[in-house]
């Protein structure tokens, strides 16, 4: 069954409007979702601009947050325990700059390379896979429109169905996730919307399906 994910960007925009914090509030996420969407993002941007990182504590932060929002796995916390938090602040710097380094590009397969080099950075800290990393890189969402989407479960099922590549389970791959990610381009190729606004409407769209 086709989802909601055909709707126009003002449409999607205007359903996240009206059901987000409702959503949000009913999963009791209220607070921990206020520091990642908000809190967080603003910290990098006030007080790291010049050279945005994030913390140890702060990923595993960041997967309370996932976990709590979406499907529960529980290897995940220990392993990204194990991460030295000299690495994340590494690993993040390091990814944070390769996509603001693509803020004024117009070259999609430039785009596409970019957020794929990216991900394979951030992904070398254990217990990060496409899913988590796209999580981090989506925090540069107040440096620039070209920070990639957080692949959300409820998202990548909503994108990936109306793409027709849908098989009824996600892999969490980096060849899905760039097919997720080219959802978002053929509906915004000048990256005039908030890539993060626009998962968080389509996470309201697949609940409110499943209600």
């Amino acid at each position: 069954m086709k989802g909601k994910a055909t709707k126009t960007i003002a449409e999607l925009l205007e359903h996240r409007t009206k059901h987000y914090d409702e959503l949000v509030e009913l999963r009791d996420l209220t607070p921990l979702d206020q520091w990642r969407s908000v809190e967080l993002p603003a910290l990098l941007f006030k007080e790291r601009t010049s050279k945005p990182y994030i913390t140890k504590k702060e990923l595993q932060r960041l997967l309370d947050w996932k976990l709590k929002k979406g499907k529960y796995r529980a290897t995940l916390p220990k392993l990204i325990a194990q991460n030295d938090d000299k690495l994340v602040v590494q690993c993040s710097t390091s990814a944070f700059k390769e996509v603001l380094s693509l803020d004024e590009t117009e070259d999609q397969d430039k785009y596409n390379a970019g957020i794929r080099s990216a991900l394979k950075t951030i992904c070398r800290l254990k217990g990060v896979g496409p899913a988590t990393g796209s999580l981090v890189l989506s925090l540069l969402s107040k440096f620039t429109h070209r920070a990639p989407p957080f692949f959300s479960d409820e998202c990548a099922m909503e994108v990936l169905e109306d793409l027709g590549q849908y098989k009824g389970k996600l892999s969490y791959t980096l060849p899905e996730y760039m097919r997720f990610l080219q959802w978002f381009q053929q509906k915004d190729p000048e990256f005039e919307y908030d890539r993060t606004q626009l998962e968080q409407a389509l996470w309201c769209v697949h609940l409110d399906r499943d209600q």
